[in-house]
């Protein structure tokens, strides 16, 4: 990865390691042995070099004659009978030093053979297990491609971090071609189910049986528990939505419309009362104009142009330590927050970035991975980072840059984004005006904590470590109340136009003695807009691509055509 600008790149360094650094030669050493079925002997195998199994094995001349094509043959490691198989492409540095492999003949295609990336390092894997005995309702399933790999006990399967679960076994080549939205089983852990679309980095070396729902239909997952449950939708009914979004030709979000209408928060004047209790309510927020939120959240026809808009938000996965939010700028480039990439002004380094697409239920047809080639450009006062994709064949979707608009002193919200990592959620919410907010942030504290001294204490002193006085009366942020603030950072804020008026960025939480956060704040996404295109003087072609993607935006030519005009003819 390279840092293409680095003007206002404040204390940020000046360039990354590139995404696509394959493995080191240096420093690799290690042997295993191999015996082939049939034989009595085994044979000490020097690797040099980061090499695919069967590669390393067919460069020994003895062995180039007396083995049969890779898509035949089934490679058990380890010492135990028939207990563990890994593919013929499997990385010969995820292999123990010293370990045994031993080679089988099959006369059935036991592999699918297809060109392969080249290696990673090392640490860019993640290892998992997939037993061959079937789990729930998979009985009458084909899962393998041959019924002779089901002589072992269990498949080893390894992935590049960033990849989902289907993605993965469909990279191994010995699984089914259908297998459909099948679950995990987590055999250590009471068959804890998690779904093909999960990511594997958080599961190195757990093993694990396929699974189905009946049907074969992987169920929607349940909401994420907040201290505010949605009530029951009563505006109108929903079938009336499900009807009218059919006669848009959106039969496919129809689904996923059905799903957010059933976690809407329609009836927001409650939910303000239950946050502002008494007569608070009225002194702190009067000017929000409940009326028109409640319109605004309620109409069918804005509903499913946001979950459209949505297929433009993704979840950033920062190596497996850090998750987030980013949506599509224009073209290959994204754009999500600045604190996600760096730490303590320095970029986190050594770690692959990826933006996942798509990730709404168990759909791992849909969902889809994009590796982060480039930073092009950041700034940690408006915490914002503009990250360059290599789609490699995908399709990104469209890009959100052409909706920018001024951020509104008051009024609805909405805020689309990865809370916590999850499935793709949308959360309905109202701006707190400049003049409102510490009153706001008092009545969430006091309303909840008053009669508890020590927890006022605490919560106090967070917030003020956390730096909150200097939003509370700053007029270069936005800020709101939402659910939605461990894993959203980077989130789209949508005005009631549906116009991407702010880069969500921060709650300021406690901890004790429940969690929660007080208030969140977003960056102005025109502010983030005439910090990146100031920091392009000279870069033609982008500023090119940049032009052409805000035609028909006013508040963008303004700004392009500002009183220093960008240049962008040779």
């Amino acid at each position: 990865m390279s840092t293409v600008f680095s003007k206002g790149m404040n204390t940020y360094p000046p360039s990354v390691k590139k995404e696509k650094d394959t493995m080191s030669e240096e420093h690799h050493s290690h042997d295993f042995n191999l015996k082939l079925s049939h034989s009595k002997t085994t044979d000490n195998i020097s690797c040099r070099s980061p090499q695919r199994l069967l590669e390393i094995i067919r460069s020994r001349g003895k062995y180039v004659t007396k083995i049969k094509p890779d898509q035949y043959i089934k490679v058990q490691i380890g010492e135990g009978s028939m207990d563990t198989a890994v593919p013929t492409h499997f990385p010969c540095f995820l292999l123990e030093d010293g370990e045994l492999v031993i080679l089988y003949a099959s006369k059935e295609e036991v592999e699918q053979v297809k060109e392969r990336d080249p290696l990673l390092r090392k640490e860019d894997y993640c290892v998992f297990y997939i037993e061959t005995k079937p789990g729930l309702n998979a009985k009458t399933k084909t899962l393998f491609k041959s019924h002779g790999i089901k002589d072992f006990r269990k498949l080893c399967v390894y992935g590049v971090k960033g990849m989902t679960f289907s993605e993965a076994l469909n990279n191994d080549g010995r699984f089914s071609d259908n297998l459909g939205e099948f679950k995990l089983a987590n055999i250590e852990k009471d068959q804890q189910h998690i779904g093909c679309d999960e990511v594997i980095d958080r599961h190195n070396g757990k093993i694990f049986q396929i699974c189905y729902d009946l049907g074969n239909k992987c169920p929607p997952k349940k909401a994420a528990r907040s201290e505010k449950p949605p009530p029951t939708l009563e505006v109108f009914p929903a079938t009336e939505v499900l009807q009218n979004a059919e006669k848009e030709n959106k039969v496919e979000e129809v689904q996923e419309i059905k799903d957010k209408l059933r976690q809407m928060n329609p009836d927001l004047r409650e939910i303000m009362r239950e946050q502002y209790p008494d007569n608070t309510f009225q002194d702190a927020l009067k000017k929000v104009d409940f009326g028109k939120a409640q319109h605004s959240f309620s109409d069918c026809h804005r509903l499913g142009k946001l979950l459209k808009l949505g297929k433009s938000v993704c979840k950033l996965i920062v190596g497996d330590k850090k998750v987030g939010t980013a949506f599509v700028l224009f073209k290959n480039y994204i754009l999500t927050n600045a604190h996600l990439i760096f730490e303590d002004g320095h970029m986190v380094r050594g770690v692959k970035i990826y933006a996942q697409f798509n990730y709404l239920t168990a759909r791992p047809k849909s969902t889809f991975s994009v590796t982060v080639k480039t930073i092009v450009d950041s700034d940690s006062n408006l915490d914002y980072a503009i990250l360059e994709l290599d789609p490699e064949g995908k399709r990104v979707p469209d890009g959100l840059m052409k909706l920018f608009s001024p951020i509104p002193e008051s009024g609805e919200a909405c805020i689309i984004g990865h809370p916590g990592g999850e499935v793709r959620k949308l959360d309905t919410t109202c701006i707190i005006r400049k003049e409102h907010r510490v009153a706001a942030v008092e009545q969430h504290v006091l309303s909840r904590f008053k009669d508890n001294k020590l927890a006022l204490s605490r919560i106090e002193d967070q917030l003020n470590n956390q730096g909150i006085g200097r939003i509370l009366m700053s007029d270069k942020v936005l800020t709101y109340d939402t659910c939605m603030y461990h894993g959203a950072s980077g989130s789209p804020l949508f005005n009631a136009e549906c116009q991407v008026v702010a880069l969500h960025s921060a709650g300021f939480v406690y901890d004790y003695p429940v969690e929660g956060s007080v208030i969140e704040m977003a960056h102005p996404v025109i502010d983030i807009f005439k910090n990146f295109v100031s920091n392009l003087q000279g870069a033609t072609a982008l500023l090119e691509d940049i032009r052409e993607a805000s035609v028909g935006n006013s508040h963008l030519k303004e700004i392009l055509d500002g009183p220093e005009p960008m240049d962008v003819d040779e």
